[in-house]
């Protein structure tokens, strides 16, 4: 039959085995439709076509295993509240860096337990990758009772490649800044919201020189709690501060220690809290550790009945009065570049009913290049008080009023307060060096006092 197969469409088969005799029919036969001929090529070409088109596009998008997340040494995290000011905000800075060259991979949020809400702003971008700031609002119900670790909060991560291409993942956060900040958020939240002072009363410990509060706190929160004082005295004592655990609806009395030392704010200038006006504890679970430290400020009636318990701790405040005499211009020393800097040293008489006066000591006040801003004088106060040299360093062109730190002692209490020394004195020793008007300087400060 193959001789019966016309010239132009005969094939010749050479094989070996039974089949050839059946490939040589299919051929020969394949042969005699030239329309199948026609359509076995387009199959052909088509297959080709796909095959070159896989080859060239570009490998898949690289998986985000290798994605590297830092977490940014920051001071601390920082804890605000959301704009309806009811839930903590926590933020946490990450620096995010792809190991696939020409890919960008972002941070989208944060997923874990407690998480409400979260947002990511992009600080930087380099091609080496991202700094964000992963921002997180807990839900402080589930987040107070539930038993979570860092490892389980996770980044939520996007990928896209030079050619426009995405994936998505997430990789666990690398460090425990965000996941400590929301306990310690809702923590601080709880405490200082729905745990809070009662009653107060106080009695004055002679032995000790000090204020001893016993304040009811209320929780009226659902989480039981552990609280416990944080007062000065117990760094100085052998005492430890005391700790109740409060639960869910109850009420617990606790000690909170004022050493007499406090004594010295009792006369501190207007806008010093005063002692006592805020109450400090250390919160946490009943069981566990310390999870915040909060502070609870105080309403007006029992602010009251601490400052009536420092009046008989500290007694009555010392009464002082302060006058500049004279006035001198000081050469200013080799070291000091700045030429608006000027050194006036002040003869000052101090009058109190207090035994001892130490004017200028305040360790805290320098000028912008490292000097006390009042040099230390100390003398015992007679009958008719006592006249101080001190050495007053300042700028040319400054309008703040200048006051004098003192720090009085009488019975063995050391009252601190600070007195302006704004006269006509002071003020023509000060434009003399600076080429002003007294009487404008003068006005000046009057103003500011």
């Amino acid at each position: 039959m193959v001789d019966d197969v016309p010239e132009a469409s005969r094939v010749e088969v050479v094989g070996d085995g039974l089949d050839d005799g059946r490939v040589g029919r299919a051929l020969a036969w394949f042969g005699k439709h030239p329309r199948l001929r026609a359509a076995g090529a387009g199959v052909l070409a088509t297959t080709l076509g796909v095959g070159i088109w896989l080859a060239a596009q570009p490998p898949p998008v690289a998986p985000l295993s290798s994605t590297v997340v830092v977490g940014v040494p920051i001071a601390r995290v920082l804890v605000g509240r959301d704009r309806i000011g009811r839930s903590g905000v926590v933020t946490a800075a990450y620096d995010v860096a792809a190991s696939v060259h020409g890919s960008l991979t972002t941070v989208t949020g944060l997923e874990g337990p407690g998480i409400r809400a979260s947002s990511v702003r992009v600080v930087s971008t380099s091609p080496t990758g991202q700094r964000v700031l992963v921002s997180a609002v807990p839900e402080c119900a589930d987040l107070l009772t539930l038993d979570s670790s860092p490892t389980d909060y996770r980044l939520l991560l996007s990928r896209t490649d030079a050619d426009g291409r995405s994936a998505s993942g997430t990789t666990a956060t690398p460090d425990t800044a965000l996941a400590d900040g929301l306990r310690r958020t809702c923590w601080t939240l709880l405490g200082s919201t729905e745990v809070q002072p009662s009653a107060l009363e106080w009695r004055i410990d002679t032995h000790l020189d000090q204020l001893v509060l016993s304040v009811t706190m209320a929780n009226v929160s659902r989480q039981g709690v552990r609280l416990s004082a944080v007062d000065i005295a117990d760094v100085s004592t052998i005492d430890p501060a005391d700790t109740q655990v409060l639960a869910a609806g109850t009420s617990r009395v606790l000690r909170v220690r004022i050493p007499s030392t406090v004594c010295s704010a009792v006369m501190a200038p207007t806008g010093t809290p005063v002692p006592g006006s805020t109450l400090t504890w250390a919160i946490g679970s009943p069981g566990g550790q310390v999870e915040a430290v909060v502070g609870t400020p105080l309403p007006r009636a029992l602010r009251a009945r601490i400052a009536a318990g420092l009046d008989d701790l500290c007694g009555a405040s010392p009464t002082v009065l302060a006058d500049v005499t004279s006035a001198t211009l000081l050469s200013n020393s080799p070291f000091v570049t700045d030429r608006n800097s000027i050194s006036l040293q002040l003869n000052v008489v101090v009058q109190s009913d207090a035994q001892r006066v130490v004017a200028g000591d305040d360790p805290a006040a320098l000028t912008s290049d490292a000097r006390p801003t009042f040099t230390s004088a100390d003398k015992a106060l007679g009958n008719g008080g006592a006249a101080v040299a001190v050495t007053w360093s300042t700028r040319c062109g400054t309008t703040t009023v200048p006051r004098l730190p003192l720090a009085l002692l009488r019975d063995g209490h050391e009252f601190h307060t600070s007195v302006p020394i704004a006269n006509l004195v002071v003020a023509q020793a000060f434009s003399a060096a600076c080429a002003t008007d007294p009487t404008t300087v003068l006005a000046q400060w009057l103003r500011r006092a």
